[in-house]
């Protein structure tokens, strides 16, 4: 099996330290990445100078769909902070 790398701006993460923060398997997170490429939100590439690895770059796609994530996150937080608490009534 070949060295995965998650590339996020300029920083680079290999496979078995993205599947130990996330706590899961490297084959796990080879999965998950398979699906992310198969929609379209992040691209696999040949990382330039190891032949054994390979390096994964967000797409805009997955830019647009992590920020609407984020969105949606914060507004669902938003409403529970202004919801009345019962515990005040």
């Amino acid at each position: 099996m070949s060295t995965l790398e998650v590339k996020t701006g300029q920083v680079h993460q290999l496979l078995d330290k993205t599947a130990a923060a996330l706590g899961v398997t490297g084959r796990r997170v080879t999965v998950l990445v398979d699906a992310l490429v198969d929609d379209r939100l992040v691209a696999r590439y040949a990382h330039p100078t190891d032949g054994r690895s390979t390096i994964i770059v967000i797409t805009e796609a997955g830019l647009a769909q992590q920020r609407k994530g984020m969105a949606t996150t914060s507004a669902h937080y938003l409403r529970r902070i202004r919801r009345p608490s019962p515990l005040r009534e």
